[in-house]
């Protein structure tokens, strides 16, 4: 709008040449007669510090919503840039805590399968299952990470819920 305003106000100029034509008659005597002509001719000569002056907050205008604009530009590409990252290291993180989980319960099972048959103490036990429990709760919580870094990526690229 402020570029369109400024386009608007340049175009305008300082004006055309008008030509102004003048008839003069006698309406007391009745007569239809023209008694004389004039003429007048109107030529705007330059104006240049005038038009600027009167550009200059219209210029100024446009130029603050260009680096507004410029600065939105630069904000989202730097927003779209961070959620991608977070993504990413989310992703990553997943697997993780998905490979560590997997672990854990295989150590718990084998755990449990040593208890039985006598070779560790509940308390090793105990410690495994305590483990698996951290190594099951980092897993759901990465996974609750990640779907949420997916929702601010898909915010961030218009994509609403």
């Amino acid at each position: 709008r402020a570029e369109a305003a400024l386009a608007a106000a340049k175009a305008e100029g300082s004006g055309s040449p008008r030509l102004a034509v003048l008839l003069r008659r006698d309406l007391q005597a009745g007569s239809p007669d023209v008694l004389s002509v004039a003429a007048q001719v109107l030529v705007p000569f330059g104006g240049a510090s005038h038009r600027r002056a009167a550009l200059a907050p219209l210029v100024l205008e446009a130029a603050r919503a260009r680096d507004a604009v410029g600065q939105m530009s630069l904000e989202a590409k730097v927003m779209h840039h961070e959620a991608e990252h977070e993504l990413h290291a989310r992703e990553i993180a997943l697997k993780d805590a998905t490979g560590r989980n997997e672990l854990a319960t295989a150590e718990v099972a084998l755990s449990r399968r040593a208890y039985a048959l006598g070779e560790t103490s509940l308390s090793e036990r105990l410690l495994t299952e305590i483990r698996t429990a951290d190594a099951y709760r980092t897993y759901r919580l990465a996974g609750i990470a990640y779907a949420r870094a997916i929702a601010r990526f898909n915010q961030i690229n218009g994509v609403l819920p």
